[in-house]
């Protein structure tokens, strides 16, 4: 079955806008605050306004690096005491 070339042209249409609109700041805000979790950067805060998907998302994502933050704290608090109990009972 062939496209007729007003389909053919309407395809084309919505993929020229598709591939040359300008991507999202807010998905670019979230990509980077993403990228700066991934490398253990656990101090910048991300901070989206709105009630779509991408503020969820946004929300979403700041909750969780609040809460690795938090564990990975306790996590080296606890190892740090540890060490230091272990280290005791052998000196």
């Amino acid at each position: 079955m062939l496209l007729s070339p007003l389909a053919v042209t309407g395809l084309l249409a919505v993929a020229v806008v598709w591939v040359t609109s300008p991507p999202d700041p807010t998905l670019q805000l979230l990509a980077s605050a993403t990228r700066s979790i991934t490398e253990g950067n656990w101090t910048k805060k991300l901070t989206l306004a709105g009630e779509d998907e991408v503020g969820q998302l946004g929300r979403a994502l700041s909750k969780c690096q609040s809460s690795l933050k938090d564990r990975l704290g306790r996590a080296f608090r606890c190892y740090c005491a540890s060490a230091r109990q272990c280290r005791a009972a052998w000196i």
